[in-house]
């Protein structure tokens, strides 16, 4: 080939690489003309947040955060993902995206396997009523009647927040099928609709629900709320999340945005009406229906994430020891998740759940806004939308007569001296390990009832196991700081029987009798 066919060859090429180069760059180049050109050079990046469809998480993907975010120079996006955590924490593992929002429990559970990929910098609220256990009343009336369960069917969404409160409940009520890893009692629904579906049709006599299918549920004839997340605390916990590569390069943002979100879900707080009206808008709904959703949330402000979920040092009361709730809440929750099997040992790293949190954002954040006067310490704004007081009024015996059974907390035999009243040092800590339980119902009365064995004198019986359950009400009370209003001692003596198993003996069956038990009380009305 002659040498001037290979240099027009050669031209050729470079034209058509050229042509294509330019093609390929001309739009970015375009891009950059135009933003260098318009109001948009003001820009100084873009900041992605996974999320799904959670009443709760609607401040935070907002259009007046986004309009906040956009006035300090930064596009917000908010990606969804049906809520399908394990993609998520694999996003946040590969810096697609800088944030995500997530339940404390799915972040347990979904995290370990990419190492945990993100620290918790802030609390963003506590499902209170967004989700419930339902059922039939004349099929199951209680946690109890599950218990020993074997034929009614239960349906739920794995891996739902929803999903979590049934294995709270399992653990906490000894509910063998809430704690199974598969049964055919248990049915899997793709949402909380399906499960609706299948409770109205009676496929299932149970269902795990989030709103607004628990509103529907409650509506349909002979259908009550066995467990509701408004009756717990800590149990169900949404929680935001920034990555390793962020917090590393771009801290500034995090900052950034925690502060806009805190302005905006103030706003919120102080304008109910508006943010019913926008959750309306954006979710499709009429604003009956956001309202009921919003009465299931409760938001957690920069106060309460300060002084009591991360315990920031400086901001609790005088002399008094930092509350850090959110390290309680994982531990909890891993707990919970290795009781039902999901963890055969604890996955955190060093087992410490400061490993999973990172308080600096909200320690800054909250020591400015105290001197700027954006956080009003100890006032109203600590409440947010769904204050709770945490006091409980006195109840006549005839108020007390209607209180309904919850559920009877698991707990190890409570052992007293011989004949007596005095409770053991090992029954003391049998009471020290329930009362950690009942931390997590805070709004529920509770009923300490004592048993005796069934056998002898019929009012000595009732006189002992009075004299029993008070003994632990009143540790409870003055150990524990139980409110005393909150607390109620029965002696039953040998009127409640325990039923016997098959083949026990005699004298296991009696050693087994004169029980404490603590039972979960709540006000129909």
């Amino acid at each position: 080939m002659k040498v001037w066919t290979k240099v027009l060859i050669g031209l050729v090429i470079v034209s058509m690489l050229g042509l294509f180069g330019w093609k390929v760059a001309a739009p970015f180049i375009a891009k950059h003309v135009q933003k260098r050109m318009s109001d948009a050079k003001a820009t100084k990046g873009k900041i992605i947040i996974a999320v799904d469809d959670w009443v709760g998480y609607f401040p935070l993907r907002s259009q007046r955060l986004k309009k906040e975010m956009l006035n300090e120079g930064y596009l917000v996006e908010c990606v969804p993902d049906n809520a399908d955590y394990k993609a998520r924490m694999k996003a946040l593992a590969e810096d697609s995206v800088n944030l995500a929002v997530c339940t404390v429990d799915a972040f347990v559970l979904n995290g370990a396997p990419e190492g945990y990929p993100g620290y918790i910098v802030s609390v963003i609220d506590e499902s209170k009523g967004g989700d419930a256990i339902v059922a039939y009343a004349d099929e199951i009336g209680s946690l109890d009647a599950l218990r020993n369960n074997v034929t009614k069917k239960v349906a739920f969404t794995p891996d739902s927040p929803s999903h979590h409160l049934i294995k709270v409940a399992g653990v906490d009520f000894d509910i063998p099928l809430f704690r199974s890893k598969s049964s055919g009692l248990l049915i899997h629904s793709k949402d909380s609709a399906d499960a609706l579906g299948k409770l109205k049709r009676r496929e299932v006599s149970v269902a795990t629900l989030w709103q607004p299918q628990v509103s529907k549920a409650l509506e349909i004839k002979g259908v009550v709320k066995l467990l509701g997340s408004e009756k717990t605390d800590h149990v169900i916990v949404d929680v935001l999340l920034a990555n390793r590569q962020t917090m590393n390069s771009r801290p500034e943002i995090v900052s950034l945005l925690l502060q806009s979100y805190f302005r905006v879900l103030k706003h919120y707080l102080n304008e109910p009406k508006e943010l019913e009206r926008d959750i309306a808008a954006e979710l499709k709904v009429d604003e009956v229906s956001a309202a009921s959703m919003v009465k299931g949330v409760s938001w957690v402000n920069l106060t309460d994430n300060a002084r009591t979920w991360f315990g920031v040092a400086g901001t609790q009361v005088s002399g008094s020891r930092p509350e850090r709730v959110l390290a309680d809440t994982i531990d909890a929750a891993v707990s919970v998740l290795r009781q039902v099997g999901d963890f055969d040992r604890n996955p955190l790293p060093d087992s410490n759940p400061l490993m999973l949190t990172k308080s600096d954002f909200i320690a800054d954040l909250y020591g400015t806004a105290v001197k700027s006067g954006f956080a009003n310490v100890g006032g109203e704004e600590s409440k947010g939308l769904q204050g709770h007081s945490g006091t409980f009024n006195p109840l006549t015996d005839e108020q007390w007569s209607r209180m309904q059974d919850v559920g009877t907390l698991k707990v190890e035999p409570i052992k007293f001296q011989s004949g007596t009243d005095e409770i053991t040092l090992e029954g003391k800590e049998a009471i020290d390990l329930i009362a950690g339980k009942m931390k997590r119902y805070p709004n529920f009365r509770i009923g300490v009832r004592g048993h005796s064995d069934v056998r002898g004198d019929q009012d000595a019986n009732k006189e002992i196991s009075l004299a029993r359950a008070q003994s632990v009400a009143r540790y409870l009370e003055v150990t524990h700081g139980i409110d005393a209003q909150r607390l109620r001692a029965e002696g039953l003596g040998g009127t409640k029987p325990l039923p016997r198993v098959p083949g026990e003996s005699d004298r296991s069956y009696g050693y087994r009798l004169p029980r404490v038990e603590i039972v979960l009380l709540l006000d129909p009305f």
